[in-house]
């Protein structure tokens, strides 16, 4: 049996810069362990094909392939993290960092206007800040091993929430009509859940007719 878009899977992987072999991504604890990473954190993958978070390229190659067969795939910038862009090279007043009483430093990690970038340098009364993502540029090798498919309705859900909101639940239940979600997280407007919902819905044709309740277990 081959994978397929749109479906479930756990998969192990590991994902290195082309040019100097360095790893960036791995959910395989012994590789970490070999590259000296932190491999107590790591934990099984689940993802939907056609929906992960993986570069477009890695995505679509998880579809058509056989379970417990070790494939690998070299991915040119452009089907990876992006080429780089002059214009996302920019420079920004340092009194934007006042406003947040954050100190600007080079390699410090910041969101502007909701964008995410890296200060580069610091001169005088500006900052210049890459909005590249770092591996931008870069041409990329992915090895992986698709480990099986779900089937379940419920664990297919479990999976798509976990991967939507960066959490696993810590309630699911599904019944005939309905679905109620436990999640530790803090509450989100009611925009941001039909979003959700929405979402979900399209991914589990199973749960289209269902009504979903959603619970944010943290406080504001």
């Amino acid at each position: 049996m081959k994978t397929k878009n749109l479906d479930f899977i756990e998969l192990d992987f590991e994902g290195r810069i082309k040019s100097t072999g360095e790893l960036f991504d791995t959910n395989i604890k012994t590789v970490a362990e070999k590259e000296g990473g932190d491999a107590e954190k790591l934990s099984p993958r689940m993802t939907q094909i056609g929906k992960s978070f993986f570069p477009k390229g890695f995505n679509d190659a998880l579809a058509d392939k056989e379970l417990e067969k070790d494939y690998e795939i070299l991915l040119q910038a452009k089907d990876a993290f992006g080429e780089r862009k002059r214009e996302l090279i920019r420079l920004v007043p340092a009194s934007k960092f006042s406003e947040s009483e954050l100190k600007p430093v080079v390699g410090l990690q910041v969101e502007i206007n909701g964008l995410p970038g890296i200060i580069k340098s610091v001169t005088g009364g500006r900052v210049l800040i890459d909005f590249n993502h770092p591996l931008a540029g870069r041409d990329i090798e992915y090895k992986f091993k698709i480990l099986r498919t779900f089937d379940e309705p419920k664990e297919k859900l479990e999976i798509a929430i976990s991967e939507l909101i960066g959490k696993k639940p810590e309630k699911l239940d599904v019944s005939e009509k309905a679905v109620s979600v436990s999640v530790n997280a803090k509450p989100v407007p009611e925009n941001v859940v039909k979003e959700l919902e929405k979402e979900l819905k399209e991914r589990i044709p199973e749960m289209k007719e269902k009504s979903f309740s959603f619970e944010f277990l943290k406080q504001e």
